[in-house]
């Protein structure tokens, strides 16, 4: 499955929304994730990524999306990287379900891009793997990320106390859910 989609912001700025194409340069990943790591954004990792291990996991990527397992898409302005997010079916007996995560960069929250990406992952998801649910996990301080994921239909499923250690001070870990209606 090929996806792109071009879509204008207010501001006349055009986004490009595609999958995965296998020609990536880890190195732009790279330039994406270790900047929102070193601004103490509300993700799992803490730790930059060096340049080899991120080749590893863009090299998983795509082939999960060529396998048919993820759905990965990409946000791009200019010929830049500026976000992704990625749906991954479960496994085993978790395959009736989907697991989202996003990031994006700093300078583009706030501007829809964020919700596009989310949206268009959970619609792409519904069309190939019709799921029992959609999850996704979000650090209870992240208040903005909360008041999206609500606002796209998802609920606070459960409640994981004290699980990320954020420069020495601990907060839950949220996991929210979108319920699916099976037919």
């Amino acid at each position: 499955m090929a996806y792109k989609r071009i879509i204008s912001l207010d501001e006349g700025t055009q986004v490009t929304i595609e999958q995965l194409t296998g020609k990536e340069d880890a190195k732009d990943f790279q330039h994406l994730i270790n900047p929102i790591i070193k601004e103490g954004a509300f993700i799992l990792r803490d730790m930059p990524v060096p340049l080899a291990e991120e080749k590893k996991w863009l090299s998983e990527r795509i082939d999960a999306n060529r396998n048919g397992k993820e759905i990965f898409l990409k946000a791009i302005i200019e010929g830049s990287l500026i976000g992704c997010c990625n749906a991954t079916q479960g496994r085993f007996m978790e395959r009736g379900n989907v697991d989202l995560g996003i990031m994006l960069d700093k300078k583009w929250r706030g501007k829809g891009i964020g919700k596009l990406l989310l949206e268009e992952s959970i619609k792409l998801s519904k069309k190939k793997w019709k799921p029992k649910n959609i999850y996704l996990m979000v650090v209870s301080e992240n208040k903005e990320a909360i008041k999206l994921y609500t606002f796209l239909g998802f609920r606070v499923k459960a409640v994981l106390p004290d699980r990320i250690n954020r420069k020495g001070r601990y907060y839950d870990l949220l996991i929210m859910t979108q319920n699916q209606k099976r037919k």
